[in-house]
């Protein structure tokens, strides 16, 4: 059997029933009708669904979404519509709801769980808002689709280059244990300091105050909890990205790569999604905090960072601060010109030129 050749069968296109598909390299190759034979390759069993092209949202408003949040009822305005009315209440109404990033992801995680692979939104900017609304979508934006995509990506390209053994279950089981459990584990005993980017951090001693206040609020059972159910998430993500990895394997670069090895680097890459959620999650967190919790929090030393944060990376340059040499006692002495400045106010040389 050709594993380069996926044939989709029991499956609707759009203009009605069809036999099969076959992908190659990524791509439709041929399309069957009903009640031909299948040719050789992969048979996958759709169950009869319907095979279109990604969904394209054309007009939302992804700042003004509330979906996730709590339900707000309609308020009717005392004279009729009226569009400084109804901007008015828009924004009681989102004074009152959770954070811009977290319903925008919302509605995005949705818009995606039902088959739609771009969106156009608009973003509200006025003298208000500013771009304070646009800088929060561009970050959730790259953070959804951006970071973890390609990390998952990842995983599955690398699971397809190489076949499950006799005990798929068990491998996957002990890749989870290897790249989600055990980081897990240290992630919740030394939270991920909140200043490192995994290759480079900040210097301990460069360390403001205001960002040793904020590790100090790094340690709360709420984070803890996000963190175990990121490492729990991760074990029916590699089942499932497992058992669907031979779809992606005539685009796998890891076509003759041992499973052991994929099991190995699989694990690499369960570990830094753990490490990038976790991140995650306790910064949109800290930035929700408020001002005063934060003014009144005691900073963390240098020797309670160093023991109860885990802090990856290279330390970024932080030179010494400039230290001027201080004026000695030694009275200044004028220094007599070697040219006197009627010699230099000479007519020799404008006479040397013709």
């Amino acid at each position: 059997m050709d594993r380069a050749r996926r044939v989709f069968f029991n499956l609707r296109l759009p203009d009605g029933p069809a036999g099969f598909v076959v992908v190659e390299a990524g791509r439709i190759s041929a399309i069957g009708g009903p009640g031909e034979a299948l040719p050789e390759g992969l048979p996958i069993d759709l169950g009869g669904r319907l095979i279109v092209p990604g969904f394209v949202e054309g007009h939302c408003h992804l700042d003004f979404s509330l979906y996730g949040d709590a339900w707000q009822p309609y308020r009717a305005g005392p004279n009729g519509f009226v569009v400084r009315e109804r901007v008015a209440f828009q924004r009681e109404n989102l004074a009152q709801a959770a954070p811009l990033a977290e319903r925008a992801r919302k509605h995005v995680e949705l818009s995606l769980a039902q088959g739609t692979t771009q969106m156009r939104s608009h973003v509200m900017v006025d003298s208000q808002i500013g771009l304070g609304h646009l800088e929060v979508l561009l970050g959730v934006r790259d953070v959804g689709f951006a970071l973890f995509p390609v990390l998952v990506n990842t995983l599955l390209l690398v699971l397809a280059g190489s076949d499950p053994g006799p005990l798929p279950g068990l491998e996957r089981l002990l890749c989870w244990a290897i790249g989600a459990l055990a980081p897990a584990l240290l992630l919740l005993r030394r939270p991920a300091d909140v200043w490192s980017l995994l290759l480079l951090q900040t210097p301990l001693r460069g360390r403001r105050e205001l960002q040793r206040r904020l590790s100090r609020l790094q340690a709360t059972p709420a984070l803890a909890m996000a963190t175990a159910g990121g490492a729990a998430l991760g074990l029916p993500l590699l089942w499932w990205i497992d058992r669907q990895a031979a779809v992606a394997s005539p685009l796998s670069p890891f076509s003759s790569c041992p499973r052991l090895v994929a099991l190995l680097l699989a694990a690499l890459l369960l570990a830094l999604m753990l490490w990038q959620w976790q991140q995650l999650v306790q910064s949109l967190w800290l930035l929700s905090r408020n001002p005063a919790t934060v003014a009144g929090t005691t900073p963390l030393s240098l020797a309670e960072l160093e023991q109860q944060r885990l802090s990856l990376g290279l330390p970024l340059l932080l030179p010494e601060p400039l230290q001027l040499m201080e004026a000695s006692g030694v009275a200044p002495v004028a220094v007599e010109p070697q040219q006197r400045t009627e010699e230099a106010e000479g007519t020799d040389l404008d006479q040397q030129v013709p």
